[in-house]
């Protein structure tokens, strides 16, 4: 490839080539690169922009001898769509002028961070209004969970100059049209991966690329000899002008999106294999709380072996998020006419070191389960011409009682371990869950989330 670039870039007139390969690896001297090339092109430095990660792992990546002695799939990009912190409760501020005074403010709003005076600077209310933080009063009401949803206040910053204008209590209530406009949106991505496998079913390459949801969840906890893993950016929100919106917080932010893509592919590599799904992650990684997991769900779960695809609609995915390993097992039913997937079933296991709270912890499952099937089956932003187009939940849907599968839940006991997190891990693998079931029953792969009725009816089988 490298030879190739060279030979077409000499053919270009005026052309200069670089080393691209060790550029794209170290942010300073791609940066150094950067004004070489402009000083050598007689262009400002600022006009110059090499493409490299913002975080880069790298492990005795050999990309030629993996390719020479494993298997190499080459599958079209893993795309994850945008959704929303959507809550039922509407974003509503009260604003006051104390005691008739232009310069002092009495707030009272449903922000999350407003419950912390010292976050006033960061939301905007005393920065925004020019006022000193200690001239700002905040009473939080006890209100609805917000997952994200309520980390920022444009409508308080409206409120709190309609108050101070007017010298009276000024009320702000978003419409539902207006909660979906002025929300900021969880980052849409593309993930590119080639991977190998060798004849005794070893991954023997992972090349690993995610372009818009961060480092979060890119990490691998399978032996591989040869991989790289690369994020553009670091971060799922982004510098600025990486997305055309306001991108924020939504549960387990980007470690959903790695997770859909890695345990795809982990059982795109399954199938070519002719292996198990659930025993190739087994014969690929030591890890031994990974190991725990996977091995407690299939117990849990009764899992039968079988290659790819059954046609059982059966489907395995694993991860790690907050220090908490998890893994995961569904059956889902696909209508056959009009490729509606439906979640019967979830079996999760959680190891989490030491269980303070065995029924919270387990609710916090549920819950993380049930709001998964959300971006796994039906959540999506659509945009048309600057307009977003969801205007409330009779478009833009959210999980149903109807939708709910029969949900067995299993705590993995390690108390060698402080309390490790309990709050998303169990959301992040819903997606290559329900992905990897649907394949497994139709033989159809969706490469996009949501994984909806329109896109299993157009997915190829193989």
């Amino acid at each position: 490839f490298k030879r190739a670039f060279e030979a077409s870039a000499a053919a270009l007139p005026d052309a200069s080539i670089v080393d691209l390969e060790w550029i794209a690896e170290d942010r300073t001297r791609a940066r150094d690169a950067e004004v070489r090339i402009a000083r050598r092109l007689k262009l400002d430095p600022a006009a110059v922009l090499l493409d490299y990660p913002a975080k880069t792992e790298m492990l005795g990546l050999d990309v030629l001898v993996a390719q020479r002695d494993g298997a190499v799939r080459v599958p079209p990009r893993i795309e994850g769509d945008r959704h929303e912190r959507r809550v039922l409760e509407r974003h509503v501020h009260l604003e006051d002028v104390v005691r008739g005074r232009q310069d002092h403010l009495l707030l009272v709003g449903d922000d999350h961070r407003l419950q912390h005076v010292d976050h006033l600077g960061d939301v905007g209310h005393a920065h925004a209004l020019g006022m000193p933080r200690e001239a700002v009063r905040v009473i939080t009401p006890q209100v609805g969970g917000g997952f994200g949803g309520k980390s920022t206040s444009p409508q308080a910053v409206e409120a709190a100059r309609l108050a101070r204008i007017t010298g009276r209590p000024v009320q702000v209530m978003f419409t539902r049209a207006e909660e979906f406009f002025y929300d900021a949106f969880h980052a849409a991505a593309v993930v590119k991966i080639r991977s190998g496998i060798a004849a005794n079913g070893r991954i023997v390459l992972w090349d690993y690329r995610v372009y818009g949801a961060g480092a979060r969840g890119s990490e691998l906890f399978y032996d591989v000899p040869n991989r790289r893993i690369a994020a553009h950016p670091g971060s799922w929100t982004g510098p600025a002008g990486s997305h055309p919106f306001a991108t924020g917080p939504w549960r387990a932010p980007g470690a959903n999106t790695n997770a859909f893509a890695r345990e795809s592919q982990i059982d795109i590599m399954a199938a070519h294999a002719r292996m198990d799904p659930l025993a190739f992650r087994l014969h690929n990684t030591k890890d031994a709380r990974m190991i725990s997991v996977l091995q407690a769900v299939r117990d849990k779960y009764g899992w039968q072996p079988g290659v790819l695809p059954s046609k059982r609609g059966v489907g395995v995915a694993c991860g790690i998020d907050a220090g908490t390993y998890v893994a995961h097992i569904a059956e889902v039913e696909v209508n056959a006419k009009t490729g509606v997937p439906r979640v019967k079933r979830v079996v999760c296991a959680q190891e989490m070191g030491i269980v303070v709270n065995p029924e919270g912890a387990t609710l916090q499952m549920e819950g993380c389960i049930t709001m998964g099937l959300g971006y796994a089956l039906a959540e999506q932003v659509r945009f048309k011409g600057g307009r977003v187009l969801e205007k409330n939940f009779g478009t833009y849907q959210i999980p149903r009682f109807s939708w709910l599968p029969e949900i067995e839940t299993v705590l993995v006991k390690n108390d060698e371990l402080t309390p490790q997190g309990g709050g998303e891990p169990a959301i992040i693998c819903m997606g290559a869950l329900v992905a990897n079931a649907v394949f497994d029953g139709t033989g159809k792969r969706v490469w996009e989330m949501p994984i909806t009725a329109e896109r299993v009816r157009a997915a190829p089988v193989g």
